[in-house]
């Protein structure tokens, strides 16, 4: 077991096979030709000269000037100090920032079958610092010349496969994006319940003033006070606790009350919770996730004022459609931060079906979401699947086995 100081590199290098000559890394490297480096605001959408980065990107922009393209000979890989990106470069290229290492190996060595044993490296992120001195530690194995061809070649036919798949599951986020979006569209133009309707006696949309169905109230305002014993302690909600469409409860904090605070800001199920700040409109229905839990003044809470005529659940998903059409945030103070007051808050107005077709219409939007839930969660499991089996080929690649 190899370690390096705090290095251990049997962490970071694959098991390689035992017969081949292996070499340390910086001896297997040419002495590449400087280049000088470009600033990214200097950097356009189009133009003569592609300008590589340690980003996620291959090409982070582009410039006019091919005086600072690279002068060495190419194909060379690029090696995000910071980022711990590898990139195969095979065409002309300028580089930005300091953090892009440049390397090119020895005739010895193919430099495919080169750049597919870096991408094989596990090496854990040190955040922002510099990586390079892991690369300085490790083996490089070598073969023969006609060996390494062969590995990399079919190591370029199973990746593809692979990357070709995670293309295709790569648009599937966009796809249910668009699908919910729909979803909701129909929700509140009455077009998804309009067989639901048919023969029964109902009556029609009305739109009302939320500030006439709904009670509406921000809550505490934070005290700066040191512990008073004369409040009793409760767990409260803050901005960052509501998320779009849940509650996070991981991290609940207290304040102190008083009784007639407790009467007024504590929390009911069927509450919603909206953020008045910050992402506005992000919000929430509360389900009694916690007992006695009250709420902050950056929270609107939104209850209805009849039960019997509407219920949060629609007004829910209401909000999620406006927000995403952007149809929320009319008309919300820009002063040096983005609210929705109280005022503003009461004066929406909001289609609103009867009861019983809210109701239906919850009801299929909750079907119609849990099916595209299943859909992203089924679609993450393959890409994970897609991962392990990438590093499962690069591991038999290297030890001779593929």
């Amino acid at each position: 077991m190899k370690n390096t100081g705090d290095i251990r590199i049997d962490k970071i290098m694959p098991v390689l096979k035992a017969e081949w000559k292996k070499e340390k890394f910086e001896k297997v490297l040419l002495r590449t030709p400087t280049v000088k480096r470009l600033n990214l605001t200097d950097l356009l959408p189009i133009g003569e000269l592609a300008v590589v980065d340690q980003g996620e990107n291959l090409v982070a922009g582009y410039i006019d000037n091919m005086d600072c393209r690279y002068a060495g000979e190419i194909p060379v890989i690029i090696f995000g100090d910071h980022t711990r990106r590898i990139k195969y470069i095979d065409f002309p290229f300028g580089i930005s920032a300091d953090g892009c290492k440049i390397f090119k190996p020895k005739d010895f060595l193919d430099i495919k079958f080169f750049y597919h044993y870096l991408c094989s490296l596990d090496i854990s992120s040190q955040g922002y610092s510099r990586h390079y001195k892991f690369l300085k530690e490790i083996d490089v194995p070598i073969p023969n010349i006609d060996e390494q061809q062969k590995i990399a070649k079919r190591l370029e036919f199973l990746l593809n496969i692979i990357n070709s798949a995670n293309e295709r599951l790569n648009k599937i986020p966009s796809i249910i994006k668009r699908f919910r979006q729909s979803v909701l569209s129909a929700a509140c133009s009455e077009r998804l319940t309009e067989d639901w309707r048919e023969g029964k006696d109902l009556p029609e949309w009305e739109e009302k003033r939320i500030g006439d169905i709904f009670d509406t109230q921000l809550g505490k305002m934070l005290s700066k006070k040191a512990y008073d014993p004369a409040l009793t302690m409760l767990p409260y909600l803050r901005n960052a606790n509501v998320q779009w469409g849940r509650i996070e409860t991981d991290d609940i904090l207290q304040m102190g009350f008083n009784e007639r605070e407790i009467s007024k800001f504590t929390l009911e199920s069927g509450d919603l919770l909206m953020c008045e700040g910050g992402d506005i409109g992000r919000c929430a229905l509360w389900d009694s996730q916690i007992k006695n839990c009250l709420y902050q003044k950056a929270l609107h809470r939104i209850r209805p004022k009849d039960r019997t005529k509407v219920t949060t659940k629609w007004l829910y998903y209401y909000f999620v459609f406006t927000s995403l059409n952007g149809r929320l945030y009319e008309g919300i103070s820009e002063t040096t931060i983005k609210h929705l007051p109280q005022d503003r808050l009461v004066e929406i107005v909001i289609p609103l079906p009867p009861l019983a077709e809210q109701e239906e219409i919850v009801r299929r939007v909750d079907k119609l979401f849990a099916l595209a839930d299943k859909i992203e969660e089924r679609c993450n499991k393959v890409k994970r699947q897609l991962e392990r089996a990438e590093k499962a080929i690069y591991a038999k690649a290297f030890r001779g086995e593929l």
